[in-house]
């Protein structure tokens, strides 16, 4: 009875040391992800900065030049892509409509 007592102890540990090995194998595992996320987080937190400076240096830009059309929305729909069928182009063209309209 003694030895079916330590055996049956034995195989518990032994399952509860492959059950702890795997739990650490699995963390060993999430820590990789988690420091790759972080790198990619902050690779693209980079980009989103670089991208802010571009589009600010391009505003500032435009807004330092004169051009027709620059403070003429008329003008500007002269210039517009009639193929383009963003979402934004039944805005921008009712919104010229309404001003050439109120003229």
């Amino acid at each position: 009875e003694t030895t079916t007592l330590v055996k049956n102890v034995t195989e518990t540990s032994n399952n509860q040391l492959k059950v702890v090995q795997q739990l650490d194998e699995d963390m060993g595992s999430i820590d990789i992800s988690s420091q790759r996320n972080a790198s990619i987080a902050g690779i693209a937190n980079q980009i989103a900065i670089e991208t802010k400076e571009i589009a600010t240096s391009v505003v500032n830009k435009v807004e330092s030049q004169n051009f027709e059309g620059k403070n003429d929305v008329r003008v500007r729909a002269k210039v517009l892509d009639d193929g383009y069928g963003g979402s934004e182009k039944r805005r921008v063209m009712n919104k010229i409509k309404s001003i050439n309209n109120d003229k």
